[in-house]
C-alpha cells in the first residue's frame, strides 16, 4: 500500500520515511514522508533496525554526521545530517 501511495518502484529497497519531525535536521534538509533511505554511510539498509544500528555505531564512533542516500520517486540524492550531541 505504501509503495502505491508514494509511487515507489518495486525495485527500490530501503527504509520508508513515514514521518518527519517539523523543525528537525531531516526536515530542514528536505527529507519528506514517502522518501526511501537506501543507504546510510554507504551501507545498504533494509529495515528500521538496520538503520538505527548504523546510526548508533556512527555516534559511538565519535562522528557527528551521517550520509544518507535517499530515493524520491526514482530520483536518488545524498543528504548529510548532523547527529545530536550527547
Amino acid at each position: 500500500l505504501d509503495r502505491e501511495k508514494y509511487k515507489i518502484d518495486q525495485k527500490v529497497k530501503g527504509v520508508l520515511v513515514a514521518k518527519v519531525k517539523s523543525g528537525s535536521e531531516a526536515a530542514e534538509k528536505g527529507i519528506m514522508p514517502g522518501d526511501v533511505i537506501v543507504e546510510i554511510n554507504q551501507q545498504a539498509v533494509d529495515s528500521p533496525k538496520e538503520a538505527l544500528d548504523i546510526i548508533r555505531k556512527t555516534e559511538m564512533g565519535g562522528r557527528n554526521s551521517i550520509l544518507l542516500l535517499v530515493n524520491r520517486e526514482g530520483d536518488a540524492r545524498f543528504v548529510a545530517l548532523k547527529l545530536k550531541k550527547k
